[in-house]
């Protein structure tokens, strides 16, 4: 049984130079002795295992059912921890441990993360927070993974079921007095730019959107020029 924090990064079998650039950026500087740290891959078919820091599920790999990974995800970190919160991210953001290690008012609350649209939605039964990284409770938890297939059951058959607005739309459903704590220091769109108060940035590899396609630098080179803004 983990009783660390267990912080799931969204990832695929073909992924491998994002799941590189991690390990030798920002995964160095994590507080292992808070978090458990795990990439995670589909393996359809086959049963949920884990191989050194890769959680192997038993779902799709592809990005359009991408809600199927976070799904099984949670159900893992649900009954493979005691974990009081449970955190996830994309492989295309960037973790500022200086301030996550750290960062802790998290703890207080059942969903946490950058809700779209900020505070003006975020006690709406529609708010929900940016995939590229947010956090739920052991309560929270629980309640997702017993009622998120009755809200996938509700879909149309040719809607894309994106797995952060799955996420937000079960827990507003069926999850009374939930409390949610919007963090303005995530930054969905940051792209590879500094802010001081940053604590997960996004699209870190996407170039500014009038910068020369000869200077683009590629994942990898993204990543570290990321890290280096903050190491």
């Amino acid at each position: 049984m983990i009783n660390k924090i267990i912080l799931g990064i969204k990832s695929c079998a073909k992924n491998r130079a994002r799941k590189k650039s991690i390990e030798d950026t920002w995964l160095k500087k994590i507080d292992t002795n808070i978090f458990f740290p795990v990439f995670l891959v589909g393996r359809k078919g086959q049963p949920d295992c884990l191989e050194k820091n890769i959680l192997y599920l038993d779902c799709d790999d592809d990005y359009v059912n991408l809600y199927t990974k976070t799904v099984a995800y949670f159900k893992w970190a649900f009954y493979n921890s005691d974990s009081s919160h449970i955190w996830i991210c994309d492989d295309d953001s960037y973790i500022n441990c200086n301030t996550f290690n750290k960062y802790s008012k998290y703890l207080e609350y059942d969903y946490s993360g950058l809700f779209l649209y900020g505070m003006e939605k975020i006690n709406d039964t529609s708010g929900y927070t940016s995939g590229c990284g947010y956090c739920l409770s052991r309560k929270a938890t629980k309640i997702l993974i017993e009622n998120v297939d009755e809200m996938i059951s509700l879909r149309k058959s040719n809607d894309i079921l994106w797995e952060d607005m799955l996420v937000g739309d079960t827990l507003n459903k069926h999850m009374q007095n939930l409390k949610k704590l919007h963090i303005p220091e995530i930054y969905p769109w940051s792209r590879c730019r500094k802010y001081d108060n940053l604590l997960i940035g996004h699209y870190v590899h996407h170039s500014e959107p009038n910068e020369n396609s000869k200077n683009k630098l590629n994942f990898y080179d993204s990543m570290k020029k990321m890290h280096s803004f903050y190491y």
